[in-house]
């Protein structure tokens, strides 16, 4: 595993150097600065040839590998950071998401509140709301209409009850006169009947 990190670093650092190569144009060789391509250049070039072998001072392989090792550790710091930053952007982000979805759910919310109408207490959509309104003034407009067709036919009632009474008055008033004269008719024959036996 550390084997493969090391090869993909050597990979990655030979890549940018391909590229500052290419940004650079021409780059001057040495041990002490430029990248490590280049330096791995300089070391062949200073390095002597015998037979088919490339023999290397031992200070130059050695400062070779401590400038390797130096930029081994910079990218490491390097991809470090990275990750920190990777980190507390998906932090932020979750974050960001927590804080999305309760300003969603707020406007949601004040929508909500927007298209109902508190009726009784509960929340109810405008257009309902407006249906039991209606309905409640329907009803109680037939009530009115009913209440007043019953009152209408009571006093209807009432009134023929009123003109059968008057009658009915009239009627006994005419009766107990005429109940009175035959009476009084009636005691004067007795008065005159007694008057004629005596």
């Amino acid at each position: 595993m550390k084997f493969l990190k090391y090869l993909l670093l050597v990979v990655v650092v030979v890549s940018f150097s391909f590229v500052g190569k290419a940004q650079l144009g021409e780059v001057t060789l040495s041990l002490d600065s430029g990248r490590i391509e280049s330096q791995f250049d300089y070391l062949m070039k200073k390095s002597s040839t015998y037979e088919a072998f490339k023999v290397v001072k031992t200070d130059r392989l050695l400062k070779l590998k401590a400038n390797v090792t130096d930029s081994l550790n910079s990218l490491k710091k390097e991809l470090g950071d990275a990750a920190t930053v990777v980190t507390n952007q998906k932090n932020e982000i979750t974050s960001l998401n927590t804080e999305l979805k309760k300003i969603t759910d707020q406007l949601a919310q004040v929508k909500e509140e927007k298209n109902s109408m508190s009726f009784l207490g509960a929340l109810v959509e405008k257009g309902l709301y407006n249906t039991i309104m209606w309905s409640l003034a329907a009803i109680l407009l037939i009530l009115a209409v009913f209440a007043f067709l019953l009152f209408k036919r009571s006093n209807a009632v009432t009134a023929s009850t009123k003109q059968k009474l008057l009658e009915t008055e009239e009627e006994f008033e005419t009766h107990r006169k005429t109940a009175l004269r035959r009476e009084q008719k009636l005691a004067r024959e007795l008065l005159n009947a007694k008057r004629d036996n005596v």
